[in-house]
């Protein structure tokens, strides 16, 4: 026996089960989607109360962000920006006194410039126009060191133009840098002597490196006795690797040992005017390749030693012989 049904009682049948199925699933999917909105909404609140917070800012403040009520797992983030916050500033206070001081500091040098032109202008005579152009040429050079310092001592502080260390014989560094300034020094009437039994190698930057001796030894020889010796020395202790500039000049006062690495900083009882920066770039460099300055005296408790330690873990190979000739004097 055979049941049959019409068409239209099965497409009816059809049309209410796909009603009954689909109408749940599109109210629950509705239904979803205002739930996550309103999670999301919920969650995001304080990621929103952040950003306007730091869209709202002024901007020139660099100041905390310092919202309250925020969520553990926004802390970090907020902490992050306000350290941030917090570098910024103090790279922009920096790189203010550096301006503030480097303006201070180099009025002086061209005001002497100046004048001695101007007494140039104004000589009687041949020998008072030459002697005037020559301190105007005297002035100009310190003008020209300062210059060269204050550059030097701000690139080293920002750490704009770190270059990539490799393996440096301190032999040739200070045989270089002793070329370089003996002839001013024999101008001074002072001599010049390397002390080197042993080469040493350290991971560094060669042009560093050897602007921190030329500095140490052209502040051994404006600090030091008129004809005195200027004495480099290189060796090593089993702890470190060490590189010495002495002088016969009066010795650094206990109490400004330290102080004459910060920057601008003068001895009270220099003959002598300079930026008070030497110094100050000798231990930016010296930090950068790990190594430790400090100052003392000779055995005889007169003159001034400058040492530059670098730990062993900066010395690369063993310690070869020297391959030298007579000691620069």
């Amino acid at each position: 026996m055979l049941v049959a049904e019409k068409d239209e009682v099965r497409e009816e049948m059809v049309h209410q089960l796909g009603t009954a199925v689909l109408v749940p699933v599109l109210i629950g999917s509705i239904l979803l989607l205002v739930a996550v909105n309103l999670v999301l909404s919920a969650n995001l609140a304080p990621l929103r109360k952040l950003a306007d917070a730091i869209a709202g800012g002024e901007p020139e403040s660099l100041a905390p962000i310092g919202l309250a009520d925020l969520p553990d797992e926004m802390l970090p983030v907020a902490d992050e920006l306000d350290s941030l916050l917090l570098r910024v500033r103090r790279a922009f206070e920096r790189e203010q006194r550096f301006i503030d001081a480097a303006a201070h500091e180099i009025r002086t040098p061209i005001a002497a410039v100046q004048l001695h032109v101007q007494n140039a202008l104004r000589a009687r005579d041949e020998d008072e126009r030459a002697q005037s152009m020559r301190e105007a040429s005297a002035a100009l050079k310190r003008t020209t060191l300062l210059a060269e310092q204050l550059l030097t001592f701000s690139r080293l502080a920002s750490k704009t133009d770190l270059a990539l260390h490799k393996p440096v014989s301190l032999v040739e560094v200070c045989r270089e840098a002793i070329e370089l300034e003996e002839p001013f020094l024999t101008q001074r009437g002072q001599s010049l002597g390397l002390s080197a039994p042993r080469d040493q190698v350290v991971e560094g930057d060669p042009f560093r490196l050897q602007q921190l001796l030329r500095n140490l030894i052209d502040n051994a020889s404006q600090h030091g006795a008129a004809d005195g010796d200027i004495d480099v020395a290189l060796g090593g202790d089993g702890k470190s690797v060490y590189l010495r500039v002495s002088n016969d000049g009066a010795p650094v006062p206990d109490d400004e040992v330290e102080h004459v690495f910060l920057p601008y900083y003068r001895l009270r009882s220099a003959a002598v005017s300079g930026a008070g920066l030497g110094l100050s770039i000798v231990r930016e460099i010296a930090n950068q390749h790990g190594a430790s300055v400090s100052i003392g005296r000779k055995a005889d408790k007169q003159g001034c030693v400058v040492t530059v330690a670098f730990p062993l873990s900066a010395v690369t190979g063993k310690p070869r012989p020297a391959v030298m000739g007579e000691p620069a004097s």
